[in-house]
């Protein structure tokens, strides 16, 4: 076939659009390399040093306040440090990476969060898109930070095999850092930590459900643990509602921490609800979710609060709407939430630091949306059907 100078220029510019739309599609998406299902990111004003001050919610109206035994929890989603995170670490210090926030963090008396990264040297990947390893001095930062509480059941915490976790819960351990969701075998991956402060019981509970990976299809199931292999708690409903009924008997407040759901969407899918409402059914009073890498909407249910996912909190490389997220704090008494407050933050570099006024309007807006049920075949990204 012939082409002419016109014909071949025309050929030309359709190949540079069809560039163009294709590196926009590579630019949308996050560490799965999914595309988002949000649209157009919202903008992220860099915000300024500011004073941690309260950012008023309302309380949960049927719950007393109870003087004796009061603890304050805050929870942050995903922390990965590795990558350029793993490079500030090495080069200005284990705590940079916490600047922003450490004061704000030595406010409470326990803060969770869930780690998203092995901290070892072990050097033995998993065959998977992904792996995460930070450098040692990671550990020591986190309990610099004031994060004492990790949650370990996920996508992430065995990308080194068995001895990359093994290290980083000595490290953790050594400082002082305590851990939940993984164990030397099924019983103790599902056992709960608990912890007292000032007559207070509190049970945390961690469990995984993520979907297999479309470039590798590794399945994370294979981290599992069993009766005698040392691994993670899967998220089964059966699992959860007896673990949370027996930490209940145990503690005086059952947290349960989920890693689930859908990446780069940015509301709960039908299964995230099953799970989490199941949990508060059991007895939990707060659930906690994380992997989707978005702020996703919170769920008033019974006398529990449900927080489907807490986003990014320290995470590198991820388009401006994963770079909006918040600390959650949480007054808890004997009988379970007295109250809770939003501090919205944006992630600038992978860090975290309070926003502004402009960015806390669209992050508390976002963690106003309470979660509503759609339609089976109008969920965009809801595989748990």
């Amino acid at each position: 076939m012939k082409y002419t100078k016109d014909k071949f220029t025309r050929i030309l510019v359709r190949i540079a659009i069809l560039g163009m739309i294709l590196e926009w599609l590579m630019s949308a998406t996050g560490c799965s390399g999914r595309q988002s299902v949000l649209g157009p990111p919202l903008p992220i004003v860099d915000a300024p040093p500011l004073t941690p001050s309260q950012v008023a919610t309302h309380a949960l109206p049927s719950l007393t306040p109870t003087p004796d035994g009061m603890v304050t929890l805050m929870a942050v989603g995903d922390i990965m440090l590795a990558r350029h995170t793993g490079e500030l670490i090495l080069a200005e210090g284990a705590s940079a990476p916490f600047a922003g926030v450490t004061d704000l963090f030595h406010t409470a008396d326990w803060v969770v969060a869930n780690l998203e990264c092995t901290i070892t040297d072990e050097y033995d990947p998993e065959n998977k898109a992904y792996t995460f390893s930070a450098p040692l001095e990671a550990a020591m930062g986190l309990a610099q930070a004031g994060v004492n509480v990790i949650a370990l059941s996920n996508n992430h915490s065995m990308d080194y095999g068995l001895e990359g976790i093994l290290d980083t819960l000595d490290h953790l351990h050594a400082n002082q850092v305590h851990t939940f969701g993984f164990g030397m075998n099924a019983a103790e991956a599902r056992s709960p930590l608990i912890l007292e402060k000032d007559g207070l019981r509190i049970a945390f509970l961690g469990y995984t459900d993520v979907n297999v990976e479309t470039s590798t299809y590794f399945d994370t199931r294979a981290w599992v643990a069993d009766d005698s292999k040392p691994g993670l708690a899967w998220a089964i409903p059966a699992d959860i509602e007896q673990d949370v009924t027996t930490a209940r008997q145990m503690a005086d407040v059952v947290i349960v921490y989920f890693h689930y759901g859908v990446e780069n969407l940015d509301h709960a899918t039908r299964y995230q609800h099953q799970l989490a409402t199941g949990a508060i059914d059991a007895g939990a009073s707060l659930v906690l979710g994380t992997h989707s890498h978005r702020l996703q909407e919170i769920e008033h249910y019974k006398d529990g609060l449900i927080v489907y996912s807490l986003g990014n909190f320290i995470f590198d490389e991820f388009d401006p709407i994963a770079n909006l997220t918040a600390v959650l704090s949480v007054r808890l008494g004997n009988h379970g939430l007295i109250d809770y407050t939003w501090y919205p933050m944006v992630i600038v570099d992978g860090l975290p630091q309070l926003a502004d006024e402009a960015n806390s309007q669209v992050i508390l807006s976002l963690l106003a949306r309470e979660y509503k049920v759609y339609k089976p075949g109008l969920e965009p990204g809801d595989v748990s059907e």
